[in-house]
């Protein structure tokens, strides 16, 4: 049991370290860039307004838009979305990740959150993921 609790405190110890190393730049604001639990909260907010928007396209603009459990559809495809980003390097990734649901719907859906870009640079899309922040 001792072990067991060193251990613990060890991969604890650990995380908060993972945190405080944490950096985000908004993409709002180009010379603000947020750090430590400050950052989580920011990628946090950023995976609520994938969602929303997520949510929203296959509310109005899909086949599945009378089902009642657009939910549960929104939740995998954000996440992927929102993990990878939509870069062009990635969208084979994100293919393969969601290929479960109509490609011609996610091929729409991943052209239309492309478009939205950071309010300092339009060469930089919005959503560019957070695979290197989050997945250690």
């Amino acid at each position: 049991m001792q072990q067991f609790e060193s251990k613990f405190f060890e991969l604890i110890k650990y995380h908060r370290e993972n945190v405080k190393q944490m950096e985000f730049r908004l993409p709002s604001e180009k010379n603000e860039i947020v750090v430590g639990h400050k950052a989580i909260v920011e990628i946090y907010k950023q995976l609520e307004d994938l969602y929303s928007e997520v949510f929203e396209f296959i509310r109005t603009e899909t086949e599945w838009k009378n089902e009642l459990r657009i939910p549960e559809l929104a939740i995998p495809i954000s996440y992927v979305l929102f993990f990878y980003g939509v870069p062009l390097s990635v969208n084979e990734t994100i293919r393969d990740m969601i290929s479960e649901f109509n490609e011609e719907i996610i091929n729409k859906l991943w052209h239309k959150i492309r478009e939205r870009r950071t309010e300092y640079d339009s060469n930089i899309v919005y959503y560019g993921g957070h695979q290197h922040r989050l997945g250690h």
